[in-house]
């Protein structure tokens, strides 16, 4: 996994991440309930059990490879489905359905309609959950975003204001400077200070990009212009 994608995973919370997989294992759990439904009922519970554990597991680990992987998700995508496809066979081998309904049996017809409602309100319940678990994931890590994308566009206008682009002339001289972050926000500053007689031009690089950077450049630079206004000749680094 590249370093951006390890980075970007570091940065979601676990608890958001853990709901966004807790969806959708509830969700694919439908899958299993409907296919129960679509046999009458006929699967031993066993085997219906294992279905849904089997079905919602393997939707979680196809969620999480893609989300790791994502363009080259399909190099895990296969044998995954191999061994998801081999597990299923199995547990169909192990656990047979069981045979038709006799309809002409009251008790048995009676047995299959609890099934079914069973599935059903199964279904529903996984869907509901599912989905709220998916809503709430969103709502937190779109809340997340905006907040974050609130303070970089603050960054940005205060890096603005303390790195304006420098288009001046001192006596001989003429200046013309701008600063164009990479990123968002950078931590390069230029800054033009002094008189047609006396005056100090400069450039600094603080490490790194975003808003910590940023803070930093708004500290030199209000060091600097006090270091000159104070009357010092020399600075030492």
């Amino acid at each position: 996994m590249s370093s951006s994608k390890r980075e970007f995973l570091r940065t979601v919370p676990r608890k958001s991440l853990a709901i966004f997989l807790l969806g959708v294992f509830l969700l694919f759990s439908t899958i299993g309930l409907a296919d129960d439904m679509a046999q009458m009922g006929r699967q031993p519970a066993l085997r219906l059990a294992l279905t849904l554990l089997f079905i919602s597991t393997f939707s979680v680990i196809y969620a999480t490879a893609g989300f790791t992987l994502r363009g080259k998700s399909w190099i895990a995508f296969i044998p995954i489905l191999v061994v998801h496809y081999l597990i299923m066979k199995a547990l169909n081998s192990k656990l047979p359905s069981l045979p038709p309904l006799n309809l002409a049996n009251t008790n048995a017809v009676m047995r299959l309609q609890s099934r079914l409602d069973t599935d059903a309100i199964a279904l529903i319940v996984a869907m509901g959950l599912g989905y709220a678990c998916f809503v709430y994931a969103s709502i937190t890590e779109g809340r997340r975003y905006f907040r974050a994308h609130a303070e970089i566009a603050l960054a940005q206008e205060i890096h603005q204001v303390l790195v304006p682009t420098i288009n001046a002339k001192m006596g001989r001289f003429e200046f013309y400077g701008r600063s164009s972050p990479s990123s968002e926000v950078g931590g390069d500053l230029i800054d033009l200070a002094g008189a047609e007689d006396r005056w100090v031009a400069y450039l600094a690089d603080v490490s790194g990009h975003g808003v910590a950077p940023g803070v930093v450049v708004g500290m030199t630079k209000s060091a600097s212009r006090m270091l000159l206004s104070s009357g010092a000749t020399t600075v030492s680094s």
